[in-house]
This record gives C-alpha cells, structure tokens and sequence, in this order.
C-alpha cells in the first residue's frame, strides 16, 4: 500500500507553556519526532532484513506486510527540530508554512487534499507518537471489511511506565462531550467479531480524541468533499485537538478497540505526562 503520513511539528522552548512543543528540552523532543519517524519505516517500510549467517547474507524480510511510506513534516518558519534529527533526510520531506503554530494541523488537511486519489491510506500523527505495529493498517482494513466505510477505527494510545503501579497506561479515557458537540455520532451498538480465535469489541468513545487518524482512500474521499472539512473550526478543547479529531466527528461514527482488548489497535504516546497524572489514582 501507499501511506502518505501528515506530521505538524513545532518547537520553541517556554517553561511556562502547557504544550510538549515548548516545555521540554530539545533532546526530549528531538528523541520523541526521531521515534516517530524511524518507528513508521522500521515497522512498515522497505529495509527490513533477515540475517543468514550460513551465506553471511541479509534477505529481505516481511515482503508481504511492507508498505511505501510518505511522510511529510509540517512547520511554521525556524520553529523547528528538523536539523537535530538523527534521521537520514530521505526518510521524510517538510513543508514550511507561515501558519500559526497552533493551526498546523489545518495545513496537514491541506496536504492531503492536494494528494487525494495518489494514496491508500491519508494519515495524520502528532509528533509524539509512535506506532510499532506492522499489521496496524491490515487492522484497519479488515474492521472496515467487516462493517462499512462509514466507521472509522480510531487507535488507543498508551504510556509505559517502571512505576510500580502502572506498567502501562491507556490515555484517552472518558470525557464529558460537550453540549455543542452532540452532534457526534454515539448512534451504533458496539461490534463483536472474531479475529485469530479471539472475540474482539469495538465501543464508540466518548473520547474520540487519539492524536492521530488513518483513513482509507474512500473514507478520505468522503471526509474531504464536506464544506466542514477544512473549516477551522477549533471548538472541540482547541485548536490541537480540533484539528486532529473534530472533522472526524462531524463525518464518521467513530469506534475505538474496548478496554477489554485495547491493545488490539494501539500506538505509544512519547513520555509519561498521563502517567503522572493519573499514577495517584491507584491505590
């Protein structure tokens, strides 16, 4: 498959600031955007081997799960990491914008648009997160298989953690919609279905918030020709989270794996700030 993966990224140190963007050092940061970049090609890209030390060779490995990966870095001016980055430039492109830094993700819609009918799969990812799973979009073809394009599984994302308490952490958990975003689609029974033996339950969220999406072509397609899409709205908490997850609830019924198999489509989110948060709740 072709997989073109939108990624704002912004960083101009503020103590003060609430955002990762700002707050942590740059070799925090610069560790977090090198995973996420280098975790896509690892895990789903071209260059993976197999070691045969009879031959002293190194075989192509995985060839029936790779894919070709486009990533696309997307900046406002000098506010950037991109020159720290242990990553050889041919793994992703950038594209500098003078957008408000806080309205990069609007400019990630844009880039999408401009490549619509070229790709199988239009992503967009935060910088901190990490996907590790190299059957992540066979995941997502399947559910959309067994249910219709109207359906979009969004991933959990977790934290992991030495903590004694919690080795691993699910982040987005419940949250009170808002009364202007009743509009979000809560209107199916949660999904069952059989994968490798074992019974799998996907439940809407009231948190449809996971920093990221991965739509097929079709669900693209359908999003991108609402008069909402790139509207810039930014109601949904703010502009970070609006532009990652609000024109998704204005177009799809929204499902995410339950609880009781969350790991069935999952990413890391870099760090511990959850973590820390929520560590004081166990007891």
């Amino acid at each position: 498959m072709k997989i073109l993966i939108t990624i704002p990224h912004y960083y101009n140190f503020n103590s003060s600031s609430k955002h990762g963007s700002s707050r942590t050092s740059v070799d925090i940061r610069s560790r977090a955007l090198t995973k996420a970049i280098m975790s896509l090609h690892q895990h789903l890209g071209k260059l993976q081997f197999h070691s045969n030390y009879l031959d002293k060779t190194a075989e192509d490995a995985n060839l029936d799960s790779r894919h070709e990966i486009h990533i696309i870095l997307v900046t406002e001016g000098n506010n950037h990491i991109i020159d720290n980055l242990p990553v050889e430039p041919n793994l992703f492109s950038t594209r500098n914008t003078d957008s408000s830094p806080m309205m990069l993700g609007f400019e990630c819609r844009n880039i999408l648009l401009e490549n619509k009918g070229k790709y199988d799969y239009y992503c967009y990812m935060e910088d901190d997160i990490i996907l590790t799973d190299p059957f992540f979009f066979s995941k997502l073809a399947w559910f959309n298989s067994i249910t219709d394009n109207s359906k979009l599984l969004q991933p959990n994302r977790f934290e992991l953690s030495l903590n004694k308490l919690i080795h691993k952490l699910y982040i987005d958990g419940e949250v009170y919609i808002m009364p202007e975003h009743l509009f979000y689609k809560l209107d199916g029974d949660d999904i069952f279905s059989n994968f490798f033996g074992q019974q799998m339950q996907f439940s809407q969220p009231l948190n449809a918030h996971a920093g990221c999406y991965f739509l097929n072509s079709e669900q693209f397609d359908l999003w991108s020709s609402q008069p909402h899409y790139n509207d810039g709205d930014i109601s949904l908490v703010g502009p970070l989270e609006s532009a990652a997850t609000l024109g998704l609830m204005k177009t799809f019924s929204i499902y995410k794996p339950a609880p009781c198999n969350a790991n069935f489509l999952e990413l890391e989110h870099f760090g511990d700030t959850y973590l820390n948060i929520v560590s004081g709740w166990v007891q």
